[in-house]
């Protein structure tokens, strides 16, 4: 029986083949740590597609993962001049010319030493911090001094991003104030290393330094670093025993740890101490639920979407509590739905809704969904069992057995492999 990786590359020779078979032959010899085969696959696509910026990416991706430093930095220079405003294709291309040594004008590009705003403010700030990085000849994650010279680069208004981000704040005037809020900032933004930079500077031993070490402990956590986050919250608890930040951080790292009850306790009284916050809300639904007490995280999950009821993220996590608990499927299906309305690109949003509607009988609406969402996300092992498990129950057991063997090929271990795995060997009894 051939291979998913072997189907796949038979389907990307058949000419007129579609991009995504392409994309994803490359992308799983990627996952297979199979680099030089990725470029080679990817190098066969011809036509229009071979300028395509999905495939163009993935083969820049392809080549710096094979060493080829120049090869990379050539497909991507060829991507941006056809696309001379993609702030994600510069940022990579900025990216990998420093890892490797190189200036702009080295790669190609002379008198471009900055892009064009995006008017998105999160993405120009990224811009920015790189461009602070690189004049300073720094790795692009060098640091807090990147952030502060890219406010003396060039372009006045990415200049501005770049203030705008170091002048995040919670309203106070003094210093500990002010890094607080600016880590707070660059954490939801994903600068961990920044953040936890100006959270260094805050003295431990008052009110704010109780506020930074609860910051502090959930930058630890976001790295994995488990025991290190619990110090920083077993310093901040002691500084401010009733600290309602800390104790959610406290919850979340309990959550983690299996302690269900416990997050719950801490959940619980974070939530009598203040307004209704839909994120403390969300969490304490799905740690009620987890206890059984589905009525009350159901109430929880009503009150957070009155807060925010436009809100994409919180609208999936709502969709989401009752589909991947398989709990009040209609709910579930009406609150998948609403998700889509909100966010019509989201692949997960889409893998939600096609799930719903499977639990709900809707196969064939399923099937419809979940290829729509396996072409914004072909690399999901879960989206691949769901949708294998949709063709086994439709009788179609030659496609279930292609999704089930895709998983095989993406996960090859974990918790749905072992479910694809099973599925297979039922499939393997109905055949003999």
């Amino acid at each position: 029986m051939l291979s998913a990786l072997g189907r796949y590359q038979d389907a990307a020779r058949i000419p007129g083949a579609t991009l995504p078979v392409s994309i994803r032959v490359g992308q799983t010899y990627l996952r297979r740590g199979q680099p030089q085969e990725a470029v080679r696959s990817i190098q066969q696509v011809g036509g229009a597609y071979s300028s395509d910026r999905g495939l163009l990416l993935l083969l820049a991706e392809a080549q710096h993962q094979s060493l080829d430093a120049v090869g990379s930095l050539t497909t991507l220079r060829r991507l941006l001049d056809r696309r001379p405003d993609d702030l994600e294709v510069w940022c990579r291309l900025v990216e990998q010319s420093a890892r490797a040594g190189l200036s702009l004008r080295d790669v190609g590009i002379p008198g471009r030493s900055d892009p064009r705003p995006s008017g998105d403010p999160r993405l120009d700030q990224r811009v920015a911090y790189l461009l602070g990085a690189w004049f300073g000849g720094e790795q692009p994650d060098g640091g807090d001094a990147a952030l502060r010279r890219a406010t003396l680069g060039p372009n006045p208004a990415l200049a501005a991003s770049a203030t705008d981000l170091l002048a995040a704040t919670d309203g106070s005037a003094d210093p500990a104030g002010r890094a607080i809020g600016e880590a707070r900032e660059l954490l939801g933004q994903g600068y961990v290393g920044p953040a936890m930079e100006r959270l260094r500077s805050v003295p431990e031993a008052d009110h704010a330094g109780a506020e930074a070490q609860a910051l502090m402990g959930y930058a630890e956590m976001s790295l994995g670093r488990m025991d290190a986050a619990a110090e920083a919250l077993r310093k901040s608890m002691g500084a401010a025993p009733d600290g309602e930040l800390a104790q959610f951080v406290q919850g979340l790292l309990l959550r983690k740890r299996g302690d269900t009850e416990g997050a719950a306790l801490l959940f619980r009284s974070v939530i009598g101490k203040g307004p209704a916050n839909p994120g403390v809300d969300l969490e304490m639904a799905d740690a009620l639920a987890d206890l059984g007490d589905y009525d009350g995280a159901e109430m929880l999950l009503r009150r957070a979407v009155g807060a925010a009821p436009v809100d994409p993220v919180l609208q999936l996590a709502v969709a989401r509590f009752y589909v991947d608990r398989q709990y009040r499927a209609e709910e579930g299906l009406a609150q998948a739905t609403e998700a889509v309305r909100l966010a019509p690109a989201s692949a997960l949003a889409l893998e939600t809704l096609g799930w719903a509607q499977q639990l709900t009988g809707q196969s064939q609406k399923a099937v419809a969904t979940l290829l729509r969402a396996a072409a914004l996300d072909p690399e999901s092992p879960r989206l691949r069992y769901r949708l294998g498990s949709v063709y086994e129950g439709l009788g179609e057991r030659e496609r279930a057995r292609e999704e089930y063997d895709m998983v095989r090929e993406l996960e090859g271990a974990g918790d749905q492999w072992k479910r694809a795995q099973s599925a297979l060997d039922g499939l393997d009894t109905v055949t003999r």
